[in-house]
């Protein structure tokens, strides 16, 4: 089976590897330069979080994908680029009740909320998570986690290769059609066409970008150890460690299509965000500070379109590593190579 992809960030990256191991010859077009990344993700796995404002689909394509990540990153021997010991929620004391109100949320839509929701508090908290030690309360959600998303980056682009995926770098698909991708006027003929350009399929797709802002902060002293949800009625954040004692804080969700560096605003959000969660992070360097456009559809959830001898994967908006996998292994399916 030839397949073609329009598309070479994670979700283009994923599906050329998963075909390519299931046998599949596969060849991707990336209108960008080789080893360019999504700079803005934190690579959090929120099936759990994301269920106070987002669908019982995209839940169960969450729990997939936490499923999914360790067991294909272990065939490269990098199982350990995703790290599943829970995830915290909480919300400084003024905002306590925004903090009872999404754990209600989630509890009501999960069937089983104790397992999904574990209350700590006090002492008992401060002992579990020091970092945390300045919070009142706060939720640990056991079947969350991370991926590494730099690393994860890189290795996928090898795993591919690796595998036999041919890459045209550089190489933007003006269309994809019914087994046929067009790149510079020529259109190529394949079995499955797969469309994965997020922005870059637009207008054919009912997509808008989004942006994203993100601060990364070395702070050697805090030691936090899970990603962090910090509820807040109109700017929540979450804190996510890194490897060398780098923490991610984000992110802005602007409906907007500049693509420039973080603005000043922003930055001032997050850095006030960060220094409000622990006093620690008043020392913290900031040694980044990333943007990226999210591809969404009206309803802010992930898309499979499937057609004859064609399929697009869109949508991903801040779910790309969330949903990414189980996404990918439903096209696999579609097209007959589960």
């Amino acid at each position: 089976m030839r397949i073609g992809i329009a598309g070479g960030g994670l979700i283009g990256r994923l599906l050329a590897w998963r075909c390519a191991a299931a046998g599949a010859e596969v060849e991707v077009f990336d209108a960008g330069a080789a080893g360019r990344c999504a700079p803005a993700a934190a690579g959090m796995l929120a099936p759990v979080a994301e269920l106070a404002r987002a669908s019982r689909a995209l839940h169960a394509r969450g729990m997939e994908s936490c499923r999914l990540w360790p067991r294909w990153l272990a065939e490269e021997d990098a199982a350990g680029l995703c790290v599943q010991r829970g995830a915290w929620l909480t919300a400084h004391g003024r905002d306590r009740g925004e903090l009872e109100r999404v754990a209600d949320a989630i509890a009501a839509k999960v069937p089983d909320p104790d397992e999904h929701l574990i209350g700590y508090a006090g002492k008992e908290l401060a002992e579990m998570e020091p970092a945390l030690a300045g919070f009142e309360r706060a939720y640990l959600l056991p079947a969350e986690g991370q991926v590494l998303v730099d690393e994860v980056l890189e290795l996928l682009g090898g795993a591919a290769a690796r595998a036999g995926v041919s890459w045209r770098d550089g190489a933007a698909v003006e269309e994809v059609g019914p087994g046929r991708l067009r790149a510079a006027g020529t259109d190529k003929r394949y079995d499955w066409a797969c469309d994965c350009r997020g922005l870059g399929a637009r207008p054919a797709q009912q997509l808008r970008a989004v942006r994203g802002e993100c601060l990364h902060v070395h702070c050697p002293g805090l030691g936090l150890r899970r990603p962090t949800h910090v509820l807040h009625p109109r700017q929540p954040v979450y804190i996510v460690p890194r490897p060398a004692d780098v923490y991610v804080v984000g992110a802005t969700e602007i409906e907007s299509d500049d693509p420039g560096p973080v603005t000043v605003r922003s930055a001032l959000e997050l850095l006030g965000a960060a220094y409000a969660f622990n006093p620690l992070l008043a020392e913290g360097r900031v040694v980044d500070a990333r943007v990226g456009l999210r591809p969404a559809l009206p309803d802010n959830e992930p898309a499979l379109r499937v057609g004859d001898g064609e399929l697009a994967l869109s949508g991903m908006h801040r779910h790309g590593y969330l949903a990414g996998p189980a996404c990918v292994s439903e096209a696999l399916a579609a097209m007959g190579l589960a």
